[in-house]
């Protein structure tokens, strides 16, 4: 079997442990670090889905043993804005330019949103964010 894209997400989620809700900009990436480092030494490209998934385990396809809703809303644009100029230029910092060119980013509509904001004005704010950041930095995923 042959592949070259891992997908994964939950960037955000309380497991990745890389954000400090009391400080923008603080984040910690030791995680990350940990799974992209396994991944490039292996050859393999990430693919960043940014989007937090629901926790389920089911019983039956209508009973469940365990859901928990995702937590996908991020406080302000600016939280948002932040995180990712501070994640791309972590990932450019540490694995180089060319290397991360190679690698895929994904926003889709029901990922997440911003509190207190229409999720299609948020989805289309949090991707006009997440472009220009990318954008800005010469990247060119798709």
């Amino acid at each position: 079997m042959h592949f070259r894209y891992i997908r994964f997400w939950s960037l955000f989620s309380d497991r990745m442990i890389m954000r400090n809700d009391e400080e923008i900009g603080q984040y910690n990436f030791t995680k990350l670090d940990n799974i992209l480092d396994f991944l490039v030494e292996n050859g393999l490209k990430p693919f960043f889905d940014m989007e937090e998934k629901i926790k389920r385990v089911n019983r039956t396809d209508k009973d469940f043993l365990l859901y928990e809703e995702k937590n996908n809303k991020v406080d302000s644009l600016q939280i948002w804005e932040e995180f990712i100029r501070q994640l791309i230029m972590h990932l450019v910092r540490r694995y180089g330019i060319e290397e991360v060119n190679t690698w895929k980013m994904e926003v889709i509509f029901d990922g997440y949103c911003l509190k207190g904001i229409d999720p299609t004005d948020s989805f289309f704010q949090i991707f006009k964010c997440t472009y220009s950041i990318i954008k800005n930095t010469r990247l060119i995923w798709r």
